[in-house]
């Protein structure tokens, strides 16, 4: 109060002398009064009064970046010294204390101190005695205060949905090497013949390929991926002297988010290996539809049949987790000859849409020599 009085008592004493300086007489005294107080006297007496009493409009610049830096800190301690760093910045207070918690911020004793709320990572604070003292805390620090806080509480709730997307991917990355990777890695250990240890070992490095095409953020083609489908497919049916008849029928070509590539890549694989170990076909005919935001796909092989009782044992469990993740449709046919799954994914109505490649994938593929590849 007594610095309030001060300053509007050495205003008042400048004021007469500026009227003291403008005793003009004349017709020029009342224009020249005005052109003075306008351009000069009012800016100047603005500045001293802020300069004096202390400006409650606090200068923001830079305020965004410390509550970032406060919501990230590594531990409590430092988000407290932060966060009191941040205050200092804004009220200049002489004294800083931890309070038990309150709901909301408030102001007590007439102004002289504003408590703040903490939260279950900082610390409840109360500060006192606003810019060194020279004032009382006013309502518009008050609101100051509440707008920090709402800053900072947007600050940490996006934080936390950042790390539990950061700990979602690690999992993600974990289940896909256990239950891909390391399942063929696995296989092929344990395998007495070497082609079959090179095959395993070929899966094993199709897998990684898909995880880290994954890792790269990068959304996939729908020809890209069936482009990569099909050479993997015609290759590995190639070795078990499988003919491949692959129809491709798409009328659109969106970008694929990584869930749904890797799963889709995943069921292929996994029908492809049961038609191999299991089937005892000599023919597979794979037919893929894009269009309507939906991917169609039907797979149809002559071999002997696999009974309903023996599905569970060959992978569809597996094959229809990745479905109903997907939350897509699965149905299988499977009679004394031959074996059909049909399966449609949705894809997302606002994927982007890509140029299709021409004349590709449009003919049955047949195999007129067997592939080798090195270990």
């Amino acid at each position: 109060m007594l610095s309030t009085l001060a300053t509007l008592v050495i205003l008042f004493l400048v004021d007469l002398l500026m009227v003291a300086a403008l005793q003009l007489k004349g017709e020029q005294a009342l224009s020249l009064s005005v052109i003075a107080a306008g351009l000069t006297w009012l800016p100047v007496r603005n500045f001293l009064w802020r300069l004096l009493k202390g400006d409650t409009k606090q200068n923001r610049t830079g305020w965004f970046g410390d509550i970032i830096e406060i919501a990230f800190a590594s531990n409590s301690h430092e988000k407290d010294r932060l966060w009191q760093t941040l205050l200092t910045r804004c009220f200049n207070p002489l004294y800083c204390e931890v309070i038990a918690n309150i709901p909301a911020p408030r102001l007590s004793d007439s102004g002289l101190i504003l408590a703040l709320p903490g939260s279950d990572e900082r610390a409840a604070l109360a500060i006192s005695y606003a810019q060194g003292g020279k004032r009382l805390f006013s309502p518009e620090d008050l609101d100051l205060a509440a707008e920090l806080l709402e800053i900072l509480a947007h600050a940490e709730q996006s934080r936390d949905a950042y790390q539990r997307g950061v700990d979602s991917e690690r999992a993600r990355i974990a289940q896909d090497l256990h239950d891909n990777i390391g399942a063929s890695l696995l296989a092929g250990l344990h395998r007495k013949d070497l082609p079959t240890a090179q095959a395993s070992i070929r899966s094993a490095i199709n897998e990684m390929r898909t995880i880290v095409n994954g890792l790269t953020a990068r959304n996939t083609e729908v020809e890209v991926m069936l482009a990569d489908l099909r050479y993997e497919c015609e290759r590995r049916l190639n070795d078990a002297d499988i003919t491949l008849n692959w129809v491709h029928d798409a009328q659109s070509n969106p970008l694929l988010p990584y869930v749904i590539y890797q799963n889709y890549v995943s069921i292929i694989r996994e029908i492809i290996a049961n038609v191999i170990n299991h089937s005892e076909a000599d023919t597979l005919t794979i037919t893929v539809d894009c269009s309507n935001n939906t991917l169609v796909t039907h797979i149809e092989d002559n071999g002997i049949g696999l009974g309903m009782a023996g599905h569970k044992g060959h992978g569809l469990l597996n094959i229809q987790r990745r479905i109903n993740q997907l939350e897509g449709e699965l149905s299988m046919q499977a009679e004394t000859v031959g074996t059909a799954t049909h399966f449609v994914v949705p894809l997302p109505s606002g994927a982007q849409q890509l140029p299709r490649a021409k004349d590709i994938f449009t003919h049955p593929v047949q195999p007129r020599y067997k592939l080798h590849s090195a270990p």
